[in-house]
This record gives C-alpha cells, structure tokens and sequence, in this order.
C-alpha cells in the first residue's frame, strides 16, 4: 500500500469499509494520515515483538540509564506493546520520570 501512495491507500479502506457496511454510506474522510514506516528512515518497517516467553521483561527495557536516558515506545509497554497509545502512554511516563525531582539533570 505505501508504494501505491496516501490516496491509493485511503481508496483501498474506504472500498473495504463500504464493502462491510453494505449499503450504508461511508462518507469520506474529512482529514486522514496514513504512515509509510517502511519509507520512514529511523523506523525503517520495524516494530516490536518480544520473543516467545520475554514480554514480561518490557519494564527491564524501559528502565532509565543512570536516571539521564529515558526509553520510551510501544516496546516498553506492558499493557499495549504494538500500539500507537502504548508508545503514548510510555512516552508521558517516561518524560513525567524525567522530569521528576529525582532525575533532575541541573546536578
């Protein structure tokens, strides 16, 4: 879908959703964003998967380096790895610990 472009990729869903809906009207998007990872050049088609039976360490991966380097992204959520509001959710936590009083950088 990415090589095909935003408008192709858009057309495909809305032709899906009309698809499903039957004759109900599916009106067209009023705003829309559609991601191309692979052309993205730090994330490059990847995201997480944690190996069978090593979820359970998402916290270890998201624990901070000497309280100055804070992780943050889907990978590191325990409750919704693989989702843009776990890369949300861990992105607030981690910035809330980084500013927290006992990671103050100023010392």
């Amino acid at each position: 879908m990415e090589k095909s472009g935003e408008r192709a990729t858009i057309e495909f869903v809305l032709a899906k959703l009309r698809e499903t809906a039957g004759n109900k009207e599916v009106p067209d998007p009023v705003r829309y964003i559609v991601s191309a990872l692979n052309r993205d050049e730090w994330v490059k088609g990847a995201f997480s998967c944690a190996r069978p039976g090593a979820a359970e360490q998402r916290p270890i991966l998201a624990q901070p380096i000497d309280e100055r380097v804070f992780f943050a992204g889907e990978a590191t959520s325990s409750n919704a790895s693989g989702s843009a509001h776990g890369a949300c959710i861990s992105g607030r936590d981690a910035a809330r610990a980084s500013s927290s009083p006992s990671t103050s950088l100023s010392g």
